[in-house]
């Protein structure tokens, strides 16, 4: 059995366009397993009238967290509830602000069946522009803090014919396998936001794991509507990428990365005072995470 999994949190709509588009065009998919984590408005009931009023309940399963755990606890959650009540072989993670226009399940299939130790990723394009977000992933520049998306503002035809394997896979849509969380486990909830799949594959390629582009797996991504930029993404974004930069690369690493960060804010935020705030705050809290 195959399971999309779309995590939710205040964006119904978006949420019910990304289910009928996968509903529409993936037929691989067995179930679509929403997470609704813990929206503080109807959301969840929202959904699951929709789900009723279309008769997809056999489809369609609307899970409510008691908790708002972040992208790693919501998706967390929906894999648990599926080991615990399905047998699913694969799992595609795939963000609720984004959509399909073909099926782009299939192709992230077809490549991991080739080779079983796979995390699979999809071409993202700007659903707004139809450039290129990110062509499956990026480098990490980890003593900066920073990532670099592969192919990102460009049109697709530019970047299909030059494809580079990436440091890490975008979890806007990303294919990993029930194997993989038994031997490699869960992502880690401590994160909450931001660097939780690329802990995930970092365990996974220290397991033995590959990383893969489908480039005929085409998603839509309207944005980060959850987040947005503001102080809240700057804290949260820095504060996960030193977590990450200390576990993986030890404290004296990590101290560097963090002043650097904390430098590429001030540059990069110099109109917004608040942003900078929350982007320091961030960094030096991720050296104590």
């Amino acid at each position: 059995m195959n399971v999309a999994i779309i995590l939710n949190w205040c964006a119904s709509n978006d949420s019910i366009k990304c289910i009928d588009s996968v509903l529409a065009y993936c037929r691989g998919i067995d179930r679509i397993i929403v997470v609704d984590n813990n929206s503080p408005s109807n959301d969840f009931e929202k959904i699951s009238i929709w789900v009723d009023e279309r008769q997809l309940q056999e489809v369609v399963v609307v899970l409510k967290n008691d908790v708002n755990n972040g992208y790693a606890g919501g998706n967390n959650f929906g894999i648990r509830w599926c080991r615990k009540n399905l047998n699913v072989k694969y799992y595609w993670i795939i963000n609720n602000d984004a959509f399909v226009k073909s099926d782009a399940f299939q192709p992230m299939i077809t490549i991991v069946e080739q080779k079983k130790k796979l995390i699979v990723g999809s071409v993202v394009l700007n659903a707004a522009s139809g450039m290129v977000e990110c062509y499956g992933g990026g480098i990490l520049y980890s003593l900066l803090g920073k990532a670099k998306l592969f192919g990102k503002g460009l049109p697709i035809d530019k970047v299909q014919n030059e494809i580079e394997t990436p440091d890490y896979i975008m979890g806007c849509s990303m294919l990993i396998s029930n194997d993989l969380i038994s031997e490699v486990g869960y992502m880690d909830e401590s994160y909450f936001m931001y660097s939780e799949e690329l802990d995930l594959q970092t365990r996974a390629k220290n397991c033995g794991y590959d990383l893969a582009v489908a480039k005929s797996s085409i998603v839509y991504h309207e944005g980060s509507k959850s987040s947005g930029r503001g102080d809240f993404y700057h804290y949260y974004r820095n504060r996960s990428a030193i977590k990450y930069n200390k576990k993986y690369f030890g404290v004296y690493h990590a101290f560097i990365s963090c002043l650097l960060l904390s430098l590429i804010t001030i540059f990069l935020e110099y109109k917004k005072p608040k942003n900078i705030i929350a982007g320091l705050n961030g960094a030096f809290a991720g050296l104590n995470a």
